[in-house]
């Protein structure tokens, strides 16, 4: 327990260096976190973000044990369930990489996954170009770069309705970010969460207000509750999925 919490805490600050340099002075959101992917087994995604690919896990040294965390539990609207995590840092780039496992481990499909709501994570480095699927079917990106840093690129129905949703409703003003067209209505199914799925942690300052304006938007609260709960270190935090189809989790800054 002692390890998991230290792992939880240095993700949330890794998190945190990315609010100087995507602060916005309009809208709820001050800053981007790191992206947060749904695996189906901890291990074998380690074995490929940071075996195969070299990207350095923060946080102390020891194995990923599960643990119980009825606040995160309730976050991810699987109240009892518990988990186990690891963050990977990206060279040249402030965003990193979270991988959660809910649950036993279980044999992932490995199946492309496409369609709206679906994050491509670009990876700028000397070995590319490349096009990767990870175990779990997520897209990876590498661009053949000099400058390493990384990308995120999400799948939606009508790119300038995406961009303009994001803008109005909470002043997301990120160069890393992008939105992409695709076929409408070939959105996965799977309900949340489920291997394979991805999800950005925004800043965000006034979160209640925020949780009331996407509500009336149309934005569905994966969190158990409906309501943002707070974490053991404080920080209160809620889940939604976009009408793209794509999560997004709100931590309110203090």
């Amino acid at each position: 327990m002692t390890i998991f919490v230290a792992r939880l805490v240095t993700g949330l600050l890794c998190a945190m260096l990315m609010l100087g340099q995507t602060a916005s002075t309009e809208g709820p959101v001050v800053g981007v976190g790191p992206f947060l992917h749904i695996v189906s087994d901890l291990d074998r995604s380690l074995a490929f973000y940071h075996d195969a690919l070299g990207l350095e896990i923060s946080g102390p040294p020891g194995e990923h044990k599960f643990t119980d965390n009825p606040a995160v539990a309730n976050l991810y609207g699987v109240p009892g369930k518990q988990f186990r995590a690891a963050v990977l840092k990206i060279p040249g780039s402030p965003m990193g990489i979270e991988l959660v496992q809910w649950g036993e481990a279980r044999k992932p499909k490995g199946e492309p996954i496409a369609g709206p709501g679906v994050a491509t994570l670009f990876l700028r480095r000397s070995d590319g170009p490349k096009s990767l699927r990870d175990p779990d079917g997520f897209p990876v990106e590498l661009e053949r770069s000099e400058n390493s840093g990384a990308d995120l690129t999400v799948s939606v129905g009508d790119v300038g309705k995406a961009t303009e949703l994001y803008g109005r409703l909470l002043g997301l003003k990120w160069d890393g970010m992008r939105f992409e067209k695709v076929k409408a209505g070939d959105a996965p199914g799977a309900p949340f969460p489920e291997a394979g799925q991805g999800m950005l942690r925004v800043f965000v300052r006034g979160i209640d207000a925020l949780t009331a304006s996407l509500k009336n938007a149309g934005w569905s609260v994966i969190t158990t509750g409906g309501a943002p709960v707070t974490l053991p270190q404080g920080q209160r935090v809620i889940i939604f999925r976009d009408p793209n189809n794509f999560y997004v989790q709100l931590m309110e800054t203090r």
